[in-house]
């Protein structure tokens, strides 16, 4: 009797006792945000104070980082009326890069030390430093034509950033390509995220997200199609491994406004994911600063990324290829409304270089732009027709 009764009064304890330590568990680091990714920093083209503060001991490890190094340092973040005590802050860039004494590149993650900490739904952003493109326009206007082409890119802002009470000046704040990109863009956070500088898929890609394994069979069964040598079969297999429509819109933009530090023209500056639900592969542009250079760029040109050049080998591939292109000429590259843009976008952070100095630079950086942009559209429109009746009359062969 005793016993049962013992019994009766020790279930309930113990089912307290589990509940107290479930609640007392700190919540995971892949937690949800409490808003949709970017709510508040992209909406509206606008310039976001930030403010960064470090210790010397952050800056000295700083000092040491070399270009794209990944070593976070602790910091201080104040934007938007909101501070967080603690983020992860590394310098970033290549040609780009500076040290921290001048202006530099940032990352910053804020979940690099406290688990489930946001900014507007974000895990991670970009501060890009505009020292190859002094209009600051062309990531802003490229990464715009890629997602209405339908193609996920990152989005862009300003913000002007001091670090330690100094003032580094303008910068661009791009989105950060991670979980929440995912979620927002695809729908779907199973399965690999890989970083594309300077190699390809065959070659070694970091590993941003996902499960890490060895073999990497997301990427081979890619590499795997573009070898194929009979180029009908190759499109069909490549079809089955790539978000095919995607990625045609991808290439055509990239070729379109002479993203020559890209995936197709470079092996450079692109991401993949791997979507294991899909099956499918997709590539995401990166690191849009250096575009619109040659306005008399082949529209058929010599491709090193792999999975491109394989792709504009097949008949169906280039076929779909043209009349895409033709598509987001005709839609997207107007030139009134492009420039008319571009003028509106500058019109909001103009003030602050006139505070700084530095308007002048900017307008001619400006100008020489539109011309290029001018060029490469009547140049397009030119050259088209021509590329496309070619292309009919090869594969009629």
């Amino acid at each position: 009797m005793m016993k049962t009764i013992y019994s009766l009064l020790w279930f309930p304890a113990l089912f307290w006792a589990l509940l107290a330590t479930a609640a007392d568990k700190p919540k995971k680091d892949d937690d949800a945000p409490k808003e949709p990714s970017g709510t508040g920093l992209f909406e509206e083209v606008k310039v976001i104070n930030i403010r960064l503060e470090m210790s010397k001991a952050a800056i000295d490890g700083l000092q040491k980082s070399y270009s794209n190094s990944a070593v976070y340092v602790s910091a201080k973040f104040e934007a938007n009326g909101r501070l967080f005590e603690r983020v992860g802050v590394h310098l970033r860039g290549v040609s780009t890069f500076q040290t921290v004494d001048k202006k530099p590149n940032f990352t910053v993650k804020f979940n690099e030390y406290v688990p489930g900490q946001f900014f507007h739904g974000l895990r991670k952003i970009r501060l890009s430093n505009g020292q190859v493109d002094r209009s600051y326009l062309q990531e802003f206007l490229a990464a715009e034509l890629f997602r209405s082409a339908g193609v996920a890119t990152p989005r862009v802002n300003y913000a002007r950033v001091w670090l330690n009470g100094r003032e580094l000046g303008l910068y661009l704040l791009i989105e950060g390509i991670g979980k929440e990109f995912l979620k927002e863009n695809y729908h779907s956070t199973e399965g690999n995220l890989y970083e594309g500088d300077e190699a390809d898929l065959d070659e070694h890609l970091e590993q941003d997200y996902g499960k890490r394994t060895r073999h990497r069979t997301d990427l081979q069964q890619v590499m795997q199609a573009i070898k194929e040598p009979d180029l009908r079969k190759r499109f069909e297999l490549m079809e089955k491994v790539l978000d095919m429509e995607s990625f045609i819109s991808h290439v055509a933009v990239e070729v379109l406004i002479d993203d020559w530090d890209g995936y197709s023209m470079r092996i450079n500056n692109y991401r993949v994911w791997c979507d294991h639900q899909s099956g499918k592969a997709t590539f995401i542009p990166h690191g849009l600063d250096n575009t619109w250079a040659d306005a008399e760029g082949p529209l058929l040109p010599e491709l090193k990324g792999k999975v491109s050049r394989a792709l504009l080998e097949t008949p169906e591939g280039q076929r779909r290829y043209l009349a895409r292109m033709g598509v987001l000429h005709r839609e997207l590259l107007k030139k009134e409304v492009l420039l008319r843009r571009l003028r509106d976008v500058a019109a909001k952070f103009k003030p602050v270089l006139a505070e700084l100095g530095k308007e002048k630079l900017q307008e001619r950086s400006f100008k020489s732009l539109e011309q290029k942009i001018e060029k490469r559209i009547e140049f397009v429109a030119k050259q088209l027709p021509i590329e496309a009746a070619k292309s009919l009359k090869k594969n009629l062969k």
